[in-house]
């Protein structure tokens, strides 16, 4: 149980983003401590609904449950508009729950809801429950909750792929006039070189044949 002094809010941005699928929360407004149970109750309504929403379910009111009450932690029940479920959060001294025990309830309910207690899907209801528990905790890892991260990483939501940068031409600058890329840069030396080297043999071949002419000219 944690510290009922515990600040949770304002948080305006998360109750926006939870209303889309939590539509209404109620708390225990005669009880001690009523500011910090709905901070709380708004908190985790905020954190469990990217797990509610990929699943298209919506939880027409999240009610906290009377801690005098020690009959039920949870409850849940179906109506027309949604989903009602009734979870504790504090105890009778109202030393609040933690928030991770708390939506642990609420994916709980949600289970019963898919695979009733009084029907033999009990290893469905288990299998969901853990399926769900473990969406919850990817999303904790990967930092992405609230309703506009709806997704596990690879879907909407999850922290993008790096993407590959495409290898860059590099050019080589040969002056103020010209810029071209190493290739052309290749085949541009290699051709000078050609030329400058088919110039010194043709300078030499005229020194060495002109002269044998001119001894032979009568």
């Amino acid at each position: 149980m944690s510290d009922p002094r515990r600040p949770y809010g304002p948080k305006e941005k998360e109750r926006a983003l939870s209303s889309s699928v939590f539509k209404k929360i109620e708390i225990l407004e005669d009880h001690i401590h009523a500011n910090v149970a709905r901070e709380l109750l708004e908190h985790v309504a905020y954190l469990a609904t990217p797990v509610v929403k990929r699943h298209g379910w919506t939880v027409a009111v999240l009610k906290e449950r009377d801690p005098e009450n020690n009959e039920e932690g949870s409850s849940s029940s179906k109506e027309a508009d949604g989903y009602i479920i009734v979870v504790r959060i504090r105890s009778p001294e109202s030393s609040f729950a933690s928030e991770d025990s708390i939506v642990n309830s609420i994916l709980y309910e949600l289970t019963a809801l898919q695979y009733p207690h009084n029907k033999p899907n009990k290893s469905k209801r288990h299998q969901l429950h853990l399926q769900l528990k473990s969406e919850y905790e990817k999303l904790k890892k990967t930092g992405s909750m609230g309703d506009n991260q709806v997704a596990i990483r690879g879907r909407r939501g999850a922290p993008p792929k790096k993407q590959r940068r495409k290898p860059q031409k590099h050019h080589e600058y040969l002056g103020p006039w010209i810029d071209i890329s190493p290739s052309t840069a290749a085949l541009f030396t290699a051709t000078t070189g050609i030329a400058i080297i088919g110039f010194l043999l043709w300078r030499d071949m005229r020194r060495n044949i002109v002269p044998s002419i001119r001894m032979f000219d009568p």
